[in-house]
């Protein structure tokens, strides 16, 4: 068999081929010309800002574009879609109600543009930047969800929320949902050049499954992720990708880098799926290239069997046949030397089944095996899952990991590249490959070819011509049998006459004949032999002509694909722009986290995905003189909260003096805390602190370096909540009422009790001082003791001073202090009062009368008697009588009595008074005593009186005068009346009137 290389392609394919490649070139021209591809310089752009009076903030939201302000137009402002966020400011609830809102990405259709310099294009909708899906009732509506709960929680979210808004869900990994689709022809501005999209690539879009992420800021510092329920630790060393420039790596050089910092912020995100489908016709010239080669191959091979020489061996056989078959006929043309296979006219011609050859080509998309690139030759598509760029896993990345490195851009183009052109041997799930399998076929368990070129009609026709041989005429005869080459090829394989059972059958396992004249009259069992040898002798011929080696049909056609300028100018036009489309990709983020410094605290942000928007040179709206990338995030979550740890603040409270019964309820004190960077608490008016009477000592004793609470288990019911480092101070309030009966004290006395606080340094006991010149109160050591015996925290109230009146203590908590306790003092002190009882005595001779002996009794009491008898103008002192009991809290009476004898027996009247203002007693007398009524000490003592003078009481004796007027006279005139008489009555009264006073003085 004479065989040869073929010539494929027709004229139309070398046209075709011509003007793709021109197409391609001048595409090409275009996009390098137009600068679509220019060095860019990171826009550093703030994602959130956070109000200056904010102690915590939260953020979620679904594409935030306040990073696009200034960039935007169209009927929407910026402050329509931007997101939830939520602050906690001082006033509101603790905690507050989160907030949360669904995302209606169908207000956005068409009404904002987002300009890009020399692109302009629409930012949410058909054929703008972004295309959201948000009404599939399978994949959730999208929510955003902030709460910044309190200054020292913050949570935020968005993506799958649950029913109440806490939760956002990011283990929902359904990838078979399209989130969002990204328009990368947009993106780039190639939608202008009508060329290009009409010829290389008309589409391409980054498809993005379910998106969602959190940030949270608890409330305490993490220890471990445990703490962070389903997400995970922010490490700050962490948030630099080695994949990743510098420029995108956002960490202020202010913030602090400690391990406490690393435990402040947890995160987590979800991108359910990533794929990039691109539609590029391209891949339809291919595609019809192959379609073109495979329709001809009915004429190239009917060609082939056309061809002299091809069918002689075919011939031969057949002529061979016909003389065992024909003996007769055989004898004759032998002795008379004819060649009968010249007068033999064999036809024999092929029908190749090109449609299901290109359907088994198209059918499946290629694939390489990671699964990476899939090319749909059948529509023309290109897809490739970004998925197996990261070990099928999008949700699991470290933090900034970028969505397509340059080496894996790189490798997606040479995967691209060897599907479609490497060879079967290189790889078997190629192009080349695809097409090789699609012709050869395949083969059953039995051996039998089956689909592809095995499927191909092969139509046999044989006429043999009437023979006029000495006088002896032969008729002549024809043979036709239709089949596939598959069924020639099986030895197995059924010839049959009847057309019915041919067309209904296996057509790998049986074939149609026919036969007429004398071939026609041969004995079946001769004809049907001499039928599978004409086919198997035809099908061995095509099996040869079709497959054999490097010169077969296949191996010419595999060979003028993969040799052909086509497929590689197609490769070499696609693989730029390919890079081209994928290179925003090669600045999308995934996981995309950050911390910027704000007066207030650290900002932590988390995407899902950021993608990176070029923005052409001379920017109308921003004035750029180069290109910039603008960071857009998808699916971003933010918190801020203080990150201080709380400590609990008690009060212990003790009750002491002789007047702690004059108060029986609990005490409530203002307290007010603020530190650097927090206003603190302000416990005042309707807030203030309430402790129970229950919970007040006795004192305080010092022991271990502390301070114990004698008497009650005392603190507050519910401890405050302070920062360590807080500037506090507490207040009794109201101020403690006054009452007359407690010893006025401080430096402008008042009768109210005084307070004082109790501190330690770990080796004293300090007692509250003065305040010093920052207003914070000093303590001190002096006056304070501490009994042997049993500890207790003695202090001398003896020199109280206002600073014990305020009843107030301003102090620091220590920075490393876990807890604190404020030890207040409460001293209800009962006043006290000297009684000074004075002698006046009326007689002609008070010097001649007394010693007088006095006693006095209290509340009842025994009489009491000074130590020494007291003479007229002497007193005598009660001292420090207190103004009530401190047990019964009733005034403390006192009565005074003085030994004298009985009114009838001539002896002096006894009066009791007053004195400022004199006021006069009752005086009674029992026949030994006289004494006086009793009276209360705290008499004319009032809440007012800032002085407790000593309480004056007068007894005047009052004693009969006697006049002896023979004493009076003179020696001489003592026996007469002419004196007296001779003096006259005037002068003798006068004179008994100065006797009498001078007896007084």
């Amino acid at each position: 068999m004479n065989s040869k290389r073929f010539n494929f392609p027709s004229k139309e394919v070398k046209m075709f081929r011509a003007k793709i490649t021109r197409c391609i070139a001048a595409i090409l021209s275009v996009v390098l010309v137009a600068g679509v591809v220019t060095p860019v310089s990171s826009s550093a752009q703030n994602i959130q800002d956070v109000p200056d009076d904010a102690l915590s903030y939260a953020y979620g939201g679904q594409l935030d574009l306040r990073l696009l302000e200034g960039l935007l137009s169209g009927g929407l402002s910026v402050a329509d879609l931007q997101g939830t966020d939520q602050s906690w400011v001082v006033g509101d609830d603790d905690p507050q109600a989160h907030a949360t809102q669904a995302l209606d990405v169908g207000l956005v259709d068409d009404l904002i543009s987002l300009n890009l310099g020399q692109i302009d294009l629409p930012l949410v909708g058909p054929g703008g930047l972004l295309e959201f899906v948000a009404d599939d009732a399978d994949l959730g509506v999208i929510h955003e969800f902030a709460n910044a709960k309190t200054p020292n929680e913050a949570y935020g979210g968005v993506g799958l929320v649950s029913a109440d808004g806490s939760t956002v869900d990011l283990t929902n990994n359904d990838s078979g949902k399209t989130h969002a689709s990204v328009n990368l022809i947009s993106l780039l501005g190639l939608n202008q050049l009508d060329v290009f999209t009409s010829t290389v690539i008309d589409t391409a879009a980054l498809e993005l499954g379910v998106t969602g992420s959190r940030a949270e800021h608890p409330d305490t510092l993490i220890a471990d992720d445990a703490q962070c329920t389903d997400l995970s630790t922010v490490e700050y060393a962490n948030l630099d990708h080695p994949d990743l420039n510098s420029q995108y790596f956002l960490l202020s050089e202010d913030l602090k880098k400690s391990d406490e910092d690393n435990r402040k912020f947890c995160s987590g995100y979800m991108l359910a799926d990533a794929k990039v489908v691109v539609g590029a016709p391209l891949i339809d010239s291919i595609t019809s290239e192959i379609d073109t080669l495979i329709q001809g191959l009915d004429g190239t091979i009917n060609g082939l069997l056309a061809t002299d020489g091809v069918l002689d061996d075919v011939l031969d056989v057949v002529s061979g046949l016909l003389t065992g078959v024909l003996t007769v006929l055989g004898e004759i043309v032998a002795l008379l030397g004819i060649d009968l296979s010249s007068t033999i006219d064999l036809d024999v011609s092929v029908e190749v089944p090109a449609a299901d050859i290109m359907d088994s080509i198209v059918n499946q998309p290629l694939k390489d095996e990671a699964g990476l690139v899939s090319i749909n030759l059948g529509d023309g598509t290109i897809e490739i899952n970004l998925q197996q760029l990261h070990n099928g896993d999008l949700s699991n990345l470290d933090p900034n990991t970028p969505l397509i490195s340059s080496t894996q851009l790189n490798a997606i183009v040479d995967t691209i590249t060897s599907l479609l052109t490497d060879p079967k041997e290189v790889n078997s799930n190629g192009l080349m490959a695809r097409i090789e399998n699609a012709l050869t076929g395949s083969e059953d368990l039995n051996g039998v070819k089956t689909r592809g070129l095995y499927g191909t009609k092969v139509t046999i026709g044989l006429e043999l011509p009437a023979l006029q041989v000495l006088l002896l005429s032969l008729g002549a005869g024809s043979l036709e049998i239709e089949s596939t080459l598959g069924a020639l090829l099986n030895p197995n394989a059924t010839p049959t006459n009847d057309r019915s059972t041919y067309e209904n059958g296996d057509p790998s396992s049986t074939y149609y004949y026919s036969g007429g004249g004398v071939i026609g009259a041969l004995g079946s069992l001769v004809l049907v032999g001499l039928v599978k040898d004409v086919a198997g002798a035809v099908g061995g011929l095509l099996d040869t002509l079709l497959f054999d080696g490097p010169t077969s049909v296949v191996s010419g056609l595999i060979g003028e694909l993969g040799d052909s300028d086509l497929v590689g100018q197609v490769v070499t036009g696609l693989s730029p722009v390919l890079n081209l489309v994928l290179q925003p990709l090669a600045n999308a983020i995934v996981n995309r986290q950050f911390v910027e410094s704000s007066p207030q605290g650290n900002l932590f942000t988390v995407s899902a995905l950021e993608l990176n928007v070029l923005t052409l040179a001379n920017n109308p709206v921003t004035n750029q003189d180069e290109s910039t990338l603008i960071r857009l995030p998808i699916a971003t979550s933010a918190a801020m909260a203080q990150s201080w740890d709380l400590i609990d603040l008690d009060i212990d409270v003790a009750k002491i003096g002789d007047g702690r019964g004059l108060h029986t309820s609990g005490y409530t004190y203002n307290l007010v805390c603020e530190a650097h960077r927090w206003t603190g608490i302000e416990a005042n008016g309707d807030n203030a602190l309430n402790y129970s009477a229950g919970n007040v000592g006795t004192s305080f004793k010092f022991n271990s370096g502390g301070l114990v609470l004698n008497g009650a288990t005392g603190g507050l019911a519910a401890k405050v909540e302070v920062l360590p480092g807080s500037t506090c101070t507490i207040t009794t309030a109201p101020e403690l009422e006054s009452n007359s009966y407690l010893r006025p004290t401080g430096d402008t006395p008042a009768r109210t009790p005084y307070t004082y606080f109790l501190d330690t340094n770990g080796t004293n006991a300090l007692v509250s001082d003065e305040s010093g010149t920052d207003g914070i109160t000093e303590t001190t050591t002096s006056g304070v003791t501490i009994d042997d015996t049993n500890n207790d925290v003695l202090v001398d109230a003896s020199a109280v001073g206002d600073k014990w009146k305020n009843h107030s203590f301003t102090f620091v908590i220590p920075e490393d202090a876990t807890e604190y306790t404020v030890n207040v003092v409460h001293a209800y002190e009962i006043d006290q009062r000297d009684v000074v009882v004075k002698k006046v005595v009326e007689a002609a001779d008070p010097t001649a009368v007394g010693p007088f002996d006095f006693q006095y009794s209290v509340n009842g009491g025994a009489w009491v008697a000074p130590a020494s008898p007291i003479n007229e103008g002497e007193f005598f002192t009660i001292e420090n009588v207190p103004l009530i009991d401190g047990t019964s809290l009733a005034e403390t009476q006192i009565a005074v009595r003085e030994t004298i004898a009985a009114p009838e027996s001539d002896g002096p009247t006894v009066t009791w008074a007053f004195a400022d203002p004199e006021e006069n007693l009752t005086a009674t007398h029992d026949g030994t005593y006289s004494a006086t009524n009793q009276f209360s000490v705290a008499r004319r003592i009032t809440e007012a009186s800032t002085t407790t003078p000593a309480l004056e009481l007068t007894a005047k004796n009052s004693y009969p005068v006697t006049i002896n007027f023979e004493a009076m006279l003179p020696k001489t005139g003592q026996t007469t009346l002419v004196w007296v008489i001779g003096l006259g009555l005037l002068t003798a009264l006068g004179a008994v009137i100065m006797y009498v006073r001078s007896r007084k003085q």
